[in-house]
C-alpha cells in the first residue's frame, strides 16, 4: 500500500469521526436548549401572572369584604362609578391577559413530568372554569 492511500484513508476516516461528534455534539446542544426553553416559559411568565393574580384577589377581597361596589359604584358619585368600572375591568382584563400569554406560549410545549407546571396549569383551568360558569348568575336570578 502507498503512503498516499494510507495517508488518504487516515484522513477520511479522520474527517468521519469529526462529523459524527460533531453531529452528536450539535444534536444535544439542540436538545439541551429545547429543555432549557421548557424549563423557562413558566419562570420568565411567572412574576406578570403573580403581580395579576395578586391585584385580581385583592380587589375581589375589597368587592366581597370591604364592600368596595357599595362605596364607589351604588353609593359614589359618577366619577366614582366610572373609576369603580374601569378600574375592576382593567385588574381583570389584566389577569385575563397574562394567562392567556402563557396559555399560549405553554401550549406547543411538552410539560413532560414536571408536577409543579401541571399543577399550575390545572389550577388556571380551575380558574378558568369558575369564570366560565354561569351558576352563579342563575342563584342571582331564578329566572334564567
Amino acid at each position: 500500500m502507498s503512503t498516499e492511500l494510507l495517508v488518504a484513508s487516515l484522513s477520511g476516516a479522520v474527517a468521519l469521526v469529526s462529523v459524527l461528534i460533531s453531529t452528536r455534539g450539535a444534536r444535544k446542544q439542540a436538545l439541551l436548549t429545547a429543555e432549557l426553553e421548557q424549563r423557562d416559559v413558566m419562570a420568565r411568565h411567572r412574576d406578570p401572572l403573580l403581580w395579576a393574580a395578586f391585584d385580581l384577589q385583592s380587589r375581589l377581597f375589597n368587592i366581597v369584604d370591604r364592600r368596595f361596589l357599595l362605596a364607589y359604584y351604588a353609593n359614589g358619585s359618577e366619577r366614582k362609578r366610572a373609576y369603580a368600572s374601569r378600574s375592576t375591568l382593567h385588574v381583570l382584563a389584566e389577569y385575563l391577559g397574562q394567562v392567556e400569554l402563557l396559555r399560549r406560549r405553554i401550549q406547543f410545549l411538552d410539560l413532560g413530568n414536571r408536577h409543579v407546571n401541571r399543577t399550575i396549569v390545572g389550577h388556571l383551568m380551575t380558574i378558568s372554569n369558575v369564570l366560565n360558569d354561569d351558576a352563579v348568575s342563575r342563584s342571582w336570578h331564578p329566572s334564567l
